[in-house]
C-alpha cells in the first residue's frame, strides 16, 4: 500500500519523499516502541503552518498552504483557489547564464531587505547544485560593492574546495616545476598571490615593477642555458642563454652596478658581453633582491623534486617549500595553511602504517597530496555571517526565513552520475529499499529544502541559451512544482474575465469571421530577465523591470546627476532618457595661453586626441598583450620598423648591433645574424640615398627653440617651440645660412604604383616633418625639410617666415577648436581623402572610408584608435565634416610636400 500514495496523496510528497520513507520504514523494522514507550512522554514536533496562520489571524500563503499540504498528505484539490496578487511567497525566475541568475538575485534580495527592515542578510539561504561552477559568480557580484555603499550585502560562500584558492593553485604550479619551463608569465601568475609576495617582501608596486625592468631585460624563459637543454636547446649554442633568467639578471645587477648608462646604443658600454639595462636605481635593492631570492628558492625546489624521496622525506621537504614560498598575512590564510598540511600528515602516517618507507616520485606524491584537497567533506565550514550560499547536500536544510534555489536546470538538478558495472544498486531490478541513489538524494533535498523556508522561495534556472536563445526546459522538479501550484491555485476572478476570451478576426477577400477562444494565463509563471544587467528594459517606463544598478542608469542618461528611486526605497527609475553622446557635456574653463610644439604634434598624429588627452586628461590604454614565452625567432612589423629605425641613426651600426642582439632582442644563432643582415642592408639603402645629399652640409645644428604668439577669437596663445637636433641629420651650411632637416623612415614614402607613374608623397608619415618645417622656417633661416625612406626622397622646400607663421597660426587655431570639442577627422583618413583628391579620384569619400574601417587585408584607423573608438561610432560622423578639416589641417602639408626622383635626390637644391 506504501507505493500507492501517489494516487490519493500528495503527488509531490510521493514524488520526492521516497528516500526519506525507505529511511523511516528501515528504522521502523528496527525499532521496538512497546519496550521503552512508557519511558517518554509523546511531543508532537510538526507544527502545521496553516494553523500557525489562523492563530496569528491572517490568511495562510501559498508557501504555507504548500507546506501543509505536505504535512497532512492533502491531494490535488479538485477546482483551484483563486491568488491573491501580493503573494510573494514562491516565486521562479529564468536567465541567460549563471551570471544573469546571481545577478537578479543580488536586485531581488536588496528589494526584500527595503520591503522588510526586520529582515536581515543572515536569514537568507542561497543553495546551487555545483558551488564550483556558481562561486566565481557569486564573488563577481556580490563582492563588487564595498561595505559603506548602498549596494553592500554581506555574504559567505560555504563549500569551496581548497583547489579553487589562490594560494593552493601557487602551490599546485611549484609541485610542477620540473615539467614547466619558468616563464615570465608563470613568475607573474605566482606574485598574483597575496602569501608569495609577502614571503619575499613585495608588494603589488613592486611586482608590476619587476615586471617592467624583466620585459625590458629581454626574460622570456628557463633558468639558465643547462635548464634550457631539458627541451632540447643546445647549452653549448652561443648565446644559449640569451632571453633566460640569468641573462636578465645579469643584465640589471650589471645596471645598478654601473649607475647612470647612456640609452644611445653607440654609448651604452657592454662588461664580458653582457649589456647593462638602465632603470635600477640604489633605492631599488629591496625589490631586486626580492626577486633574488624567488631565484634561489626556484633553483633549490627545482634540484629537489627532480629527485624521488622515501615519504618521511617528503613531507619534510614539502613543509619546507611551503614555508619559503609561502607567509600567510591574514587568519584565513593560516587556516587555509593548516587545511592544505592536514592531508600530509595523515598521508604519512598511512605510509607508517603500511611501512611504505620505499622512495617515491613526485607526481605519486603530488596526485594523491591535491587530490585529497579536492575531495568533499561533511565537515565543511558552513555558517558564515551575510547571505550564506551553499551546495544542496544533506544536513543543510535548518530552516531560513527565505530559502533560494539557483542552477534548477535540467540536467544539471537532480545530479547525475555514471553508473558502474560493479554497482549492484544502480540496476532497476536489483534495487532494495534503502539503497543510495544519487537522483532519489537530491529529489528528497529539494522537498527538505522547500519544507525548510518560512517566508518565501525563490527558484530560478537559465531558461534560454545566451548564444541563441533557444529554450531550456527547467529541472523536472521544478515543472512539477509549478505543475502543482498551477492546479492548486489561479489567478483572481476579476484578472481571469479580463484574460478569459480573446476575440481573434480572419479576414479574406470574400468574407469575414471572428472566433472566440478562452484562453488562460497560469497564476505561477517565470518570467525571462533580460540578457544583460545594463539592458533598455529595466530603464524604461511600462516593462515591469527594476532594478538597484543605478551605475548603469547613469551610464544611459547624460543628465541623471542623482538618480531617482522608486516607493520601494531603492530601485533604479524606470524612466529612460535619450542615448547620451558619446562625450559628455563639460563646464566651461579657460582656454589654454600658452602650448607646446608637443602639442601641436599630437593635434597632426591624431586630432580627437586633444580634447581626450588634453582637455580631459584620459588616456585610453588598450588590454596589454600577454608577455611573450618564446625566445624571438622572427621580427613583426613593428619591431622590424623600430629597430631598422634604431639602427638607421645610430653612429656606430655594428656596435648597435651587438647591442641590439646582447639585449636579446635579436633571435638567436643564424636566425639572429638573418636578422641583423636585413637591419644592415636597409641601413645601408638609406644612407646611400642620404650620404650625397649630406655632402654640401658640413655643419652639425645646435639646440634651438622660438617663441611665438598669435592673436586668436579668444584672446592671445603664446607657441613655445624648443627641438634637440639629432647630429647626423639636422644640418646647416654657414655660408648659405641655410638649414636641411632629413628624417630617415626604414619604410615606405611613397603611395601609389610606380609603373603607372602614379606614386605620390605618402601623406600621413610627414605630419612630424612638416610641423618641424614650419617652425624652422618661422624662425627666419630657410630650412629644407626631408623624408627619405627606402623607396624614395619626399621633400617640402624653404618656405618665408611669414608664410610659416601663417600656417602655425592655422594650427595654433584649429588645436583651441580641438581642445574645446572633438575635431571630426582622423589623420590617415584625411590624408587618404586629399590623395583621392588630388588625383581626381570621383569618390574621395569612398577611399576616406576604406582608410578608416580597413579593407584589403589592411586594419583600419578606426579599429586601431581608442580615441577614435570612444568619441565616434562611425565613419558617418566623420563624413560630412572629413572634406573641410582634411583641407585645414593637412592640405597645405599635401600641397607643400615634393616628390624627388633618384635624380633629384643626387641633386643640391639651392634654398
Amino acid at each position: 500500500e506504501q507505493y500507492q500514495l501517489h494516487t490519493d496523496s500528495n503527488p509531490l510528497l510521493a514524488a520526492w519523499g521516497k528516500h526519506g520513507r525507505d529511511y523511516l520504514h528501515l528504522l521502523d523494522g528496527f525499532d521496538d516502541v512497546a519496550r521503552y514507550r512508557h519511558q517518554f512522554q509523546r511531543i508532537d514536533v510538526f507544527v502545521d503552518p496553516v494553523t500557525t496562520a489562523h492563530e496569528q489571524q491572517r490568511t495562510a500563503t501559498v508557501l504555507e498552504r504548500l507546506q501543509s499540504d505536505l504535512l497532512n498528505l492533502n491531494p490535488v484539490p479538485t477546482s483551484p483557489e483563486p491568488l491573491t496578487p501580493d503573494d510573494q511567497s514562491v516565486t521562479f525566475a529564468q536567465t541567460h547564464s549563471a551570471q544573469r541568475e546571481v545577478e537578479v538575485l543580488h536586485d531581488r534580495i536588496l528589494a526584500w531587505l527595503d520591503a522588510q527592515p526586520q529582515l536581515q542578510p543572515g536569514d537568507i539561504m542561497v543553495m546551487v547544485p555545483d558551488m564550483a561552477l556558481f562561486a566565481p559568480h557569486i564573488h563577481a557580484v556580490f563582492g563588487r560593492f564595498a561595505a559603506h555603499t548602498p549596494r553592500h550585502i554581506p555574504y559567505s560562500v560555504a563549500d569551496t574546495t581548497p583547489r579553487t584558492e589562490p594560494l593552493v593553485q601557487a602551490l599546485d604550479v611549484l609541485l610542477q616545476l620540473p615539467q614547466l619551463r619558468i616563464t615570465r608569465v608563470a613568475w607573474m601568475s605566482l606574485f598574483e598571490v597575496a602569501a608569495v609576495r609577502a614571503r619575499f617582501g613585495l608588494d603589488e608596486g613592486d611586482v608590476a615593477q619587476l615586471d617592467d625592468w624583466l620585459q625590458q631585460a629581454g626574460v622570456r624563459w628557463g633558468l639558465d642555458a643547462p635548464h634550457r637543454h631539458t627541451w632540447g636547446m643546445d647549452a653549448n649554442l652561443p648565446d644559449a642563454a640569451q632571453n633566460s633568467w640569468l641573462f636578465g639578471v645579469q643584465r640589471l645587477l650589471l645596471g645598478y652596478a654601473m649607475g647612470t648608462v647612456d640609452a644611445h646604443a653607440a654609448q651604452s658600454p657592454a662588461w664580458q658581453d653582457t649589456w647593462p639595462m638602465a632603470g635600477v636605481g640604489g633605492l631599488d635593492t629591496r625589490v631586486v633582491d626580492g626577486l633574488l631570492q624567488w631565484l634561489r628558492h626556484i633553483e633549490w625546489a627545482l634540484n629537489q623534486l627532480r629527485q624521488a624521496h622515501t615519504p618521511e622525506q617528503w613531507v619534510s621537504l614539502l613543509q619546507t617549500l611551503v614555508a619559503q614560498f609561502f607567509k600567510a598575512s591574514s587568519d584565513a590564510e593560516v587556516r587555509l595553511l593548516e587545511r592544505v598540511m592536514a592531508p600530509l600528515e595523515t598521508w604519512l602516517a598511512e605510509c607508517q602504517l603500511a611501512r611504505l618507507d620505499a622512495p617515491l616520485p613526485l607526481v605519486v606524491v603530488r596526485e594523491h597530496w591535491l587530490g585529497q584537497l579536492q575531495q568533499p567533506a561533511m565537515h565543511r565550514r558552513f555558517f558564515g555571517g551575510g547571505v550564506q550560499f551553499a551546495t544542496l547536500m544533506p544536513m543543510r536544510s535548518i530552516p531560513f526565513q527565505v530559502v533560494c534555489l539557483l542552477g534548477m536546470n535540467d540536467g544539471d538538478y537532480p545530479r547525475s552520475q555514471t553508473p558502474r558495472d560493479f554497482d549492484l544498486m544502480g540496476q532497476a531490478e536489483l534495487w532494495r529499499a534503502g539503497d543510495r541513489s544519487r537522483r532519489e538524494d537530491d529529489r528528497y533535498l529539494f522537498l527538505e529544502a522547500l519544507l525548510s523556508a518560512r517566508e518565501r522561495l525563490y527558484i530560478s534556472w537559465q531558461g534560454q541559451r545566451a548564444t541563441d536563445h533557444q529554450d531550456q526546459p527547467p529541472s523536472v522538479l521544478v515543472a512539477q512544482l509549478m505543475d502543482y501550484l498551477n492546479a492548486s491555485w489561479s489567478l483572481e476572478a476579476e484578472t481571469e474575465k479580463e484574460k478569459e476570451t480573446q476575440t481573434t478576426t480572419v479576414s479574406s477577400s470574400t468574407s469575414t469571421s471572428t472566433y472566440t477562444s478562452k484562453t488562460k494565463r497560469a497564476a505561477f509563471e517565470a518570467p525571462l530577465q533580460p540578457l544583460h544587467a545594463f539592458s533598455p528594459s529595466y530603464f524604461q517606463a511600462g516593462r515591469g523591470w527594476v532594478t538597484y544598478a543605478t551605475d548603469w542608469q547613469q551610464a544611459r542618461s547624460a543628465d541623471a546627476a542623482t538618480p531617482p528611486t522608486s516607493a520601494a526605497g531603492g530601485p533604479a527609475t524606470h524612466t529612460h532618457a535619450a542615448a547620451s553622446p558619446a562625450i559628455p557635456a563639460l563646464a566651461a574653463t579657460a582656454m589654454p595661453t600658452d602650448i607646446h610644439l608637443r602639442q601641436l604634434a599630437r593635434l597632426l598624429r591624431q586630432p580627437v586626441d586633444v580634447f581626450v588627452r588634453e582637455r580631459l586628461r584620459v588616456q585610453l590604454d588598450t588590454p596589454d598583450e600577454a608577455a611573450p614565452e618564446e625566445e624571438p625567432f622572427a621580427l613583426d612589423g613593428l619591431n622590424s620598423y623600430l629597430l631598422s629605425q634604431t639602427l638607421a641613426r645610430a653612429h656606430d651600426p655594428e656596435r648597435a648591433l651587438q647591442q641590439l642582439q646582447g639585449s636579446g632582442v635579436l633571435a638567436l644563432a643564424g636566425f639572429g645574424q638573418a636578422q641583423q643582415a636585413l637591419l644592415r642592408q636597409q641601413r645601408e639603402a638609406l644612407w646611400a640615398r642620404l650620404t650625397p645629399r649630406l655632402a654640401d652640409w658640413p655643419h652639425e645644428l645646435a639646440a634651438q627653440s622660438l617663441d611665438l604668439s598669435f592673436t586668436l577669437a579668444g584672446g592671445d596663445i603664446r607657441l613655445h617651440a624648443e627641438w634637440q637636433p639629432e647630429p647626423q641629420l639636422w644640418k646647416t651650411n654657414a655660408q648659405r645660412n641655410a638649414w636641411l632637416q632629413v628624417d630617415v623612415r626604414p619604410g615606405s614614402v611613397l603611395q601609389g604604383k610606380r609603373k603607372t607613374n602614379s606614386q605620390r608623397p605618402r601623406a600621413d608619415t610627414l605630419t612630424e616633418v612638416w610641423l618641424q618645417h614650419l617652425v624652422a622656417c618661422a624662425s627666419g633661416t630657410p630650412t629644407t625639410s626631408a623624408q627619405v625612406g627606402l623607396d624614395g626622397w619626399v621633400q617640402f622646400n624653404p618656405l618665408s617666415a611669414d608664410s610659416a607663421k601663417a600656417h602655425l597660426h592655422h594650427l595654433v587655431d584649429a588645436y583651441v577648436q580641438g581642445w574645446q570639442a572633438p575635431l571630426p577627422v582622423a589623420r590617415k583618413t584625411a590624408c587618404a581623402w586629399l590623395n583621392a583628391q588630388r588625383t581626381q579620384d570621383p569618390h574621395p569619400l569612398v577611399a576616406a572610408r576604406s582608410k578608416f574601417e580597413g579593407a584589403h587585408m589592411q586594419s583600419g584607423e578606426y579599429p586601431e584608435s581608442t580615441s577614435l573608438q570612444r568619441v565616434f561610432n562611425s565613419f558617418d560622423d566623420l563624413a560630412p565634416h572629413l572634406p573641410d578639416w582634411a583641407e585645414r589641417l593637412y592640405g597645405p602639408m599635401v600641397d607643400a610636400a615634393v616628390l624627388l626622383t633618384s635624380d633629384d635626390a643626387q641633386r643640391e637644391d639651392t634654398p
